[in-house]
């Protein structure tokens, strides 16, 4: 019988306490003391918002613009959290308000002449579907 299954039925006063030992640390909880959940809640919020504010910036500042370069145009209010993935030879145009959300990867093959992705205004990424070697966004 393994040590494991000596603690789980114990049988001697020696298992019983190690049994009650486990038990002990398992079900371990500090105290609850309010002024210290305060504080801490203070800073939890304090550097989810640091952390959002830092990553709109860098959607705005190093995002944005990368995007933008791949598209043939591009309207106002793009809002992206990531870098889309493209590859092969496709234009693409985005509308206005549109939201890419996640991991959005574009690629393209060379069985037609020009494909393209058109994304129409106010739109996310989720209603994009293709036909011909034309994909819209509606």
């Amino acid at each position: 019988m393994g040590i494991a299954l000596k603690i789980k039925r114990p049988e001697t006063p020696f298992y019983a306490a190690l049994k009650r030992l486990a038990r002990t640390l398992i079900h371990f909880d500090l105290p609850f003391w309010r002024p210290w959940g305060m504080f801490l809640r203070g800073i939890y919020v304090s550097t989810e918002f640091i952390i959002g504010g830092f990553r709109r910036l860098i959607a705005i500042a190093y995002y944005g613009p990368i995007s933008k370069s791949y598209c043939a145009s591009c309207g106002r209010n793009l809002y992206l959290e990531l870098v889309p993935s493209i590859s092969g030879p496709v234009q693409i145009f985005v509308g206005d308000h549109v939201y890419i959300s996640g991991a959005l990867g574009i690629a393209s093959g060379h069985v037609f002449e020009k494909p393209e992705l058109r994304i129409g205004d106010r739109n996310d990424w989720r209603d994009i579907r293709g036909e011909n070697g034309k994909w819209i966004g509606e």
